[in-house]
């Protein structure tokens, strides 16, 4: 039988070596034998796809690179089976990544890296117990390059307690001197299910917070990384091709704890207990997408998107015209500049993409 190309595939790992304070996703600490179980388990769960070939696959957690050595080989092994022939893979690192890892993903032909740097500022690496120095990073990327993996990614997060835009900036002054292609910036959630919500750690100033991430686009504008989603910056042609699946809505598989999946017009979540997970109990959540659910996703997604969506996108996927469905709601904002069309694209104005959420309220309720 003909095997199905599908565009992604998004697989958890959620072991990691320490815990950080802010992290709300699904993470256990590490366990040889817990893992070793989880990647049966995973391999179980992956039959589902059995009929389908991954263009993308993206390894998140958690900690992938948590694993060992001889797991890392086995999860490749794993899936393999389910990669096209020009498959492209992402993984998610910390970084205290050793060389004999990184063989392992030279050896699987992984092309990209995310790594969780954070930041590099001691007072704040006191907040989250993170301690990475620039000269750790740039001996980290430099093993990287010689494997062959340059498209790499490091994480910075924003609006710790006490913070000032001078030490932001002071963070993105070591991110760009490295040799890295893209960045994620991400504003300091205080959420439930995080060591820092326990310990009420108080959340950022949003009036603060806007003004650093304003700055923040302002100086990677003009270190050559252009903003392409709100809280993604990249170099030309490095772009993060796996998530701009999801923000483009097409379809994408999920195993894993908590993932998430978008397949032939149904949503689903995975559970997160492993003890669930463990005895084979996967789905937590299914979604049947009806048409009013797509174009809620179709639209939420795509304004997320520096460049917005393509009008005849909408109309060739959902046999309307977007400008006729939704007249009333968007008029307003087309009139006051808050949405623009462009090149047959539909965007929120620039300065306007990091409150995307207040104008998709407005579109969507």
């Amino acid at each position: 039988m003909k095997k199905i190309l599908k565009p992604a595939l998004y697989v958890h790992i959620p072991f990691c070596n320490y815990i950080c304070p802010y992290c709300s996703f699904t993470k256990v600490f590490y366990d040889q034998d817990f893992a070793d179980r989880y990647l049966t388990y995973l391999e179980k769960e992956l039959t589902k796809y059995s009929n389908f070939l991954f263009k993308s696959i993206y390894i998140g957690g958690g900690t992938p690179t948590s694993l060992s050595h001889t797991q890392l080989e086995r999860l490749f092994l794993i899936l393999k089976k389910y990669q096209s022939e020009n498959y492209f893979i992402t993984i998610e690192s910390n970084p205290e990544l050793t060389e004999d890892k990184i063989e392992v993903l030279e050896k699987y032909n992984v092309k990209r890296i995310s790594i969780g740097v954070q930041t590099f500022n001691q007072i704040f690496q006191k907040q989250i117990n993170r301690f990475t120095t620039p000269e750790e990073i740039s001996s980290l990327i430099n093993c990287l390059h010689k494997h062959g993996i340059s498209d790499i990614n490091l994480d910075l997060i924003y609006g710790f307690n006490h913070e000032t835009i001078d030490d932001v900036i002071g963070d993105l002054k070591i991110f760009t001197s490295l040799d890295i292609k893209h960045i994620s910036t991400y504003c300091l959630q205080v959420e439930e299910m995080s060591i820092f919500y326990n310990k009420k750690y108080p959340a950022p100033d949003q009036d603060e917070a806007r003004k650093q991430y304003d700055a923040i686009c302002d100086y990677l504008k003009i270190k050559g990384f252009y903003r392409y989603e709100v809280s993604n910056f990249a170099k030309k042609g490095f772009e993060s091709r796996h998530n701009l699946i999801y923000w483009n809505d097409q379809e994408y598989g999920g195993v894993g704890l908590g993932a998430s999946s978008y397949i032939n017009r149904i949503r689903r979540t995975s559970t997160k207990s492993l003890s669930s997970y463990l005895k084979g109990k996967y789905d937590d959540y299914v979604e049947p997408v009806d048409d009013n659910s797509d174009k809620f996703y179709f639209i939420m997604l795509g304004l997320r998107l520096e460049q917005g969506f393509a009008l005849d996108e909408y109309q060739r996927r959902f046999k309307a015209n977007f400008l006729d469905e939704y007249h009333d709601k968007i008029s307003p904002l087309l009139d006051d500049g808050n949405l623009v069309i462009k090149n047959g694209y539909i965007a929120l104005r620039e300065d306007d993409l990091y409150i995307a959420d207040y104008f998709l309220r407005k579109i969507l309720f």
